[in-house]
Formats: C-alpha cells, structure tokens, sequence
C-alpha cells in the first residue's frame, strides 16, 4: 500500500490575511487534482503545495521607495549601505534576489 505525504500548513512567518490566501489555495488545487486523479494523493498534495507557494513570490523592487514599501515576508534582510561613495538602500529578498538602489534625497 503507498503512502501518502502529509498536508502543509501555511507558513508561520506570514501575515494572517495572506495565511488565509495560502490556505485557500492549497485545499482548491488539492481538491481539483484528487477530482481529476483520487488515486494519487500526492500529487495532488504537490500540485496544491506549488500553486499555493505561488502566493509567496516577491514582486522585484524597482526603487529604493519600492525596498521601504517591502513588507517584512518578502526579505531577508533590508540596511542602508555605501556603494561606489553613495548611500544605498539594499535587500535581500525572500527569493534570494540581492538589490540595492540610490537612497532618494528629500529636497
């Protein structure tokens, strides 16, 4: 008899409305797939583990206002660094993507 691999959760470190969103996409692409296919559970639980994981991509910044917007899921870590003599704002995101742009001056 094939076992089958257990549920996820949404994960812990997201905000509760995006947990909830995490959570509702998991269960419809699980219950569509074991519809399509009910012998194969795990694929269904895959299948629903990667659409649901599509929720968690980060939207590449694309100016050091974007890098402030950032909430605290989508990075790793965010600092103000000097790059070439010029104060930046860097981030490495949630995906593993290294960014850092001009910090703007207020005028």
């Amino acid at each position: 008899m094939a076992s089958t691999l257990a549920d996820h959760s949404a994960p812990k470190h997201l905000p509760g409305k995006l947990q909830a969103e995490w959570k509702k996409t998991y269960k419809e692409e699980k219950d569509a797939v074991l519809r399509a296919d009910p012998d194969n559970p795990n694929a269904a639980r895959v299948k629903a583990l990667h659409a649901a994981n599509k929720l968690l991509r980060v939207k590449k910044p694309t100016s050091a206002a974007d890098i402030e917007k950032m909430e605290p899921h989508e990075f790793v870590k965010r600092e103000e660094r000097e790059i070439d003599g010029v104060p930046h704002l860097w981030v490495l995101t949630a995906d593993g993507d290294k960014i850092a742009f001009p910090k703007e001056t207020k005028k």
